[in-house]
This record gives structure tokens, sequence and C-alpha cells, in this order.
């Protein structure tokens, strides 16, 4: 599971197969995955679609330069239904900090019963899904 702008070179490198790709087919499901503020609806989603791993980048997150919001997770979080264009910057940082992109790649996964930091590169993290 990753982003699906990540999913050929996921295919490429690792020879597995990914739930997005760079035809976002399956972007819906990532995108739902990795705003899931609960970390058992992000589990039962990776469930649903046989994920043994997850891969996250720094570039996936928010960053906030002069009070305005830049970084994937405004995409990823309009995927995932949310009307951004409605949305406050306030509110897409509540929706970032309570993620469960944020609670893996920020914290490292810290206090997740279902996932696992296998991996740090700094910018790029493994994560393996545990039962």
């Amino acid at each position: 599971m990753s982003w699906w702008d990540y999913g050929n070179w996921i295919v490429f490198v690792s020879k597995r197969p990914v739930v997005a790709n760079n035809f976002q087919a399956g972007a819906d499901d990532a995108a739902k995955f990795f705003v899931a503020s609960d970390e058992e609806a992000a589990f039962e989603i990776a469930k649903k679609r046989g994920v043994r791993y997850v891969i996250t980048d720094e570039e996936m997150g928010l960053k906030i330069e002069e009070n305005y919001i830049q970084g994937k997770f405004t995409a990823i979080v309009s995927i995932a239904g949310y009307n951004t264009k409605t949305m406050k910057a306030e509110e897409i940082l509540e929706v970032y900090n309570k993620s469960i992109y944020h609670r893996l790649h920020i914290e490292n996964a810290t206090n997740l019963a279902h996932f696992k930091l296998i991996k740090d590169f700094e910018k790029v993290k493994i994560f393996q899904v545990t039962s």
C-alpha cells in the first residue's frame, strides 16, 4: 500500500502487486486508508486488499508555509471523499494530525497494534502489516 504515484515503481522494484498504481486504479482505497483516523478502519482496508507492507514518503504529508498548506495529503483527502474546496486549512490539518498516515510516517507507528516500522530511510518508511 502506498500512494498511487509510487505504484509502478513499487511493482518494478519489488515485483509485488500494489493497491494503487500510476493509472490511479485503487486510489480510492489508498486515500481512505491514509486518511483513516481509526487504526481498525485502516487495518480493515489493508486486510480487504491483502496488504502486507505500507510505504510512506514525506511528500505524501503536509507542509505549512506562511499560512499556506502544501503537499499531497490535500489530494489524498479529496480523493478520500472530503470536499477540500470548502474546508479551512485548520480542518485539513485536523484530518492530517489524526490520520493513519501521520501515525505511521510522523509517529513511526508508535502505539499501533497492526503496523510495525521495519525500515526507515528518513524520507521513505516501510511498515509491515501485522495481525
